[in-house]
């Protein structure tokens, strides 16, 4: 397996301060709403994203721009998504914490969040 794709990167590099700048940008799109499912063999509603559970994965490349557009389909809850693992580099004024660092995302409203993966390796539901 070749290094190439890593250009100027090598074990000395600084990857906490530095990184590549692939210019793709990766983009989601999240629709949280209410879905019967039956994950232990009875059925119920749950808060589903995009009428999955566990919701979708989030796939980037180091150096990746993210865009993940989140819209809140329920009909009477607000809501908002935090994203457990990947660095959000200076943006911790919107990274999901509802009544924390951003307000709730209102039934019908939507917001998309960006950051770039500053950091390589794997983050993995299990």
């Amino acid at each position: 397996m070749s290094r190439g794709c890593w250009g100027s990167f090598n074990i000395g590099s600084d990857v906490t301060y530095t990184w590549p700048n692939t210019g793709v940008t990766r983009r989601y799109s999240f629709d949280v709403q209410h879905t019967v499912l039956a994950p232990d063999s009875a059925s119920k509603a749950m808060m589903t994203v995009n009428k999955q559970y566990p919701g979708p994965a989030i796939e980037a490349n180091w150096g990746d721009d993210a865009e993940v557009r989140v819209c809140n389909r329920l009909t009477s809850n607000g809501t908002g998504i935090h994203f457990q693992g990947p660095r959000q580099l200076n943006i911790n004024y919107a990274d999901g914490t509802v009544s924390q660092t951003q307000c709730a995302l209102a039934p019908g409203d939507c917001h998309t969040y960006r950051w770039k993966a500053t950091q390589h390796g794997t983050s993995s539901r299990k």
